[in-house]
């Protein structure tokens, strides 16, 4: 494994303002539309054998950043469980995803059907 970032936004805020005057000329940018959507999604789009960590409770404190770009609070969900299954230990992360976004409950529990159904069916043949 290569690597080991530890994103704690806090450190980040400060860079908010000067983010946004320069986004046009920040490679990557995209639809980002602050300083921690730009940072969660450079952190998410590394490669697998790159370790990182992000705070526990991490969705709860800073979901209001990502009000306008649920997607990518969506995509970093999937990547830190995927990464790290018992990240979520408490359903707090869950719960914040949910309260930003009521289907998104229902859309990740037929996700977890499906990859369940997808295990067992290639465990078995």
């Amino acid at each position: 494994m290569e690597g080991f970032i530890f994103f704690n936004p806090d450190d980040y805020l400060k860079f908010d303002k000067c983010f946004l005057k320069f986004k046009k000329e920040v490679p990557f940018a995209g639809k980002t539309s602050n300083i921690i959507q730009y940072i969660t999604k450079i952190i998410i789009n590394r490669p697998n054998d790159i370790t990182f960590r992000f705070n526990y409770g991490f969705c709860q404190k800073y979901n209001y950043f990502f009000e306008d770009n649920f997607e990518l609070l969506k995509d970093f969900f999937y990547k830190v469980i995927e990464r790290d299954p018992n990240w979520d230990y408490d359903g707090k992360e869950l719960e914040s995803l949910c309260t930003i976004n009521p289907p998104f409950l229902k859309q990740y529990l037929n996700e977890l059907i499906n990859s369940e159904k997808n295990i067992r069916s290639s465990t078995w043949t």
